[in-house]
């Protein structure tokens, strides 16, 4: 299975239904526990938790200092994914990710990209069209990138929905579930299978089917 990587100003992240000990820290997720278990059968991911700390550090090794609070939250949503675990070991992903990034370029933060700063309407337009120093997009066409300005920032939500289906094969190993090179813990716990997915770089909580 390929590892899919998605990506806005470098980096992806989400937060969505993290753990209840961290609700007062949000985008750390708690760490998935590994405990095996019966994971064969087919199983529909209820919500993902993609820790936003590591975006964060992400977009602050990407931009000046003056940027480092530009992130301002992100969120992945399951729509219609599943994950099925034959007993002859395949594994096979379908559905897609509903994907909402914020960030927030205040004028301290574009002052710093540009020594040529426009005014902020320009540059909320600048950013949409990914030309402004120093802000690079990879990958703009899976993005709408929406943008406005106020009297101190220019404050942008992008929007995706990614689709991740793939097929590969997986083994089992001290807890583990290996699909080809990467190797992830998980938990099955009664009907309800807690794992992390590599591919999306984050936890899910899933119910069998």
């Amino acid at each position: 299975m390929s590892r899919k990587s998605f990506v806005f100003l470098g980096l992806f992240c989400g937060l969505l239904a993290c753990g209840d000990d961290d609700e007062d820290q949000p985008g750390v997720c708690d760490p998935v526990v590994a405990c095996g278990g019966n994971v064969v059968g087919s199983w529909e991911v209820q919500s993902f938790c993609l820790p936003q700390d590591a975006a964060e550090q992400a977009l602050a090794n990407r931009l000046p200092a003056q940027c480092n609070d530009a992130f301002v939250s992100a969120e992945a949503t399951p729509n219609g994914v599943t994950r099925v675990y034959s007993d002859d070991g395949i594994v096979t992903t379908t559905g897609s990710i509903d994907l909402r990034n914020e960030y927030r370029f205040t004028t301290n933060c574009l002052s710093a990209l540009s020594s040529a700063f426009p005014n902020l309407e320009t540059a909320c337009q600048r950013v949409i069209a990914g030309n402004f120093s120093g802000i690079e997009f990879e990958d703009p066409g899976r993005w709408t990138l929406s943008c406005t300005s106020s009297d101190e920032a220019c404050d942008c939500d992008a929007v995706a929905n990614v689709d991740i289906t793939s097929s590969g094969t997986y083994t089992l190993l001290n807890d583990q579930v290996i699909v080809g090179d990467t190797t992830a813990p998980y938990c099955v716990d009664r009907d309800e299978l807690t794992i992390t997915i590599p591919e999306v770089a984050g936890d899910a909580v899933a119910h069998r089917m």
